[in-house]
């Protein structure tokens, strides 16, 4: 497993953590997106092993959405974390 594999697993171990915490918060939403952008990323990373160069564009503008949509909320209600 190359080292940028194992740094994306860990990510997406982390979106899978956001996700919990976000439902433990009592944000169905926050679940639901955590699951699903933690399991697209997997898939990116299983990606990376079959196909290289198209695992990095699919993973690079995954995490370019997550950004996107980040930084609206964050621009929105001027705040890290949601009340």
């Amino acid at each position: 497993m190359m080292t940028s594999q194992i740094i994306l697993t860990v990510y997406a171990l982390l979106l899978f953590i956001g996700a919990y915490m976000g439902f433990k918060a009592g944000s169905k939403v926050s679940l639901i997106m955590g699951i699903v952008s933690g399991c697209l990323t997997l898939v990116g990373v299983y990606w990376l092993g079959v196909a290289m160069q198209s695992g990095y564009l699919f993973l690079t503008i995954l995490n370019g959405l997550l950004t996107g949509v980040f930084v609206m909320r964050v621009v929105k209600t001027k705040k890290m974390m949601p009340a």
